[in-house]
Order: structure tokens, then C-alpha cells, then sequence
């Protein structure tokens, strides 16, 4: 049985500036592509924010890193499950890592789906 195994890090708080962030690394040991849905206690993630349970947050993949340490990200959805787990689904390259930081703030708006009127049976059969 052939068993490739994702590697989770959830790195503790860094702290820049009065920004707090959570970095989750992700890590693929393997020679091929994966793309995984990870889990994360989403009570550490709280708790290394410093905010209340329920207060928004956003979840963003790093892109680059600058030579200066700066990173650009992009954002990416995720969904925080009934039982308190953040779930992102991952996307890693054979034999690297990809970088997740969890950050305070509102997340971008999901597409609105638009309610369509229900359609009546067709009048002559």
C-alpha cells in the first residue's frame, strides 16, 4: 500500500510590529503532486490571535518572499467546521512546502450565488 503522508506545522505566534499572525507550513515529502484538506484546532489559532471565538479572521497563502522578509500573499477560502477545526485545502508540490499565515481581519466576500424562480411543470403534455 502505497502511503504518502503531508507533514502539518503549526507554528506558534509571531508577533510584528501590533500584527499577530499564525504561520501553518505544509510540508510534502513525497514525489508527487498533492492536494489535501488539512485540519487545524481552530481554538489555537484564536488563542494565538489573542480574539474571542467567532471574531473573523483570514487565512492566506504566501506566494514569495521578498528579500527583505516580506511576503506576498493571496488569499484563500477555508471553512471552520461544527467541532472546532479550520479546514484549507492544500495544495503542495512534490518534495516542498507551502506556507499558510492566519491573520485578524474580514475575509474577502464569497461569490453570491443568485436564488433563481422555480420553474412550473411544462402546460402541454
Amino acid at each position: 500500500m502505497k502511503r504518502i503522508v503531508l507533514s502539518l506545522l503549526l507554528l506558534t505566534q509571531c508577533i510584528t510590529g501590533v500584527m499577530a499572525q499564525v504561520t501553518i507550513i505544509v510540508s510534502n515529502p513525497s514525489m508527487v503532486q498533492r492536494q489535501e484538506l488539512i485540519k487545524v484546532d481552530v481554538a489555537d489559532i484564536y488563542r494565538d490571535l489573542d480574539i474571542c471565538q467567532g471574531e473573523p479572521f483570514v487565512v492566506s497563502q504566501v506566494i514569495d518572499r521578498g528579500i527583505n522578509g516580506t511576503a506576498k500573499c493571496r488569499e484563500v477560502d477555508f471553512q471552520v467546521t461544527y467541532d472546532g477545526k479550520l479546514l484549507i485545502d492544500a495544495s503542495v508540490q512534490p518534495g516542498r512546502t507551502t506556507e499558510y499565515v492566519v491573520e485578524r481581519g474580514v475575509p474577502r466576500r464569497m461569490l453570491a450565488f443568485e436564488t433563481l424562480p422555480q420553474r412550473t411543470a411544462a402546460g402541454g403534455w
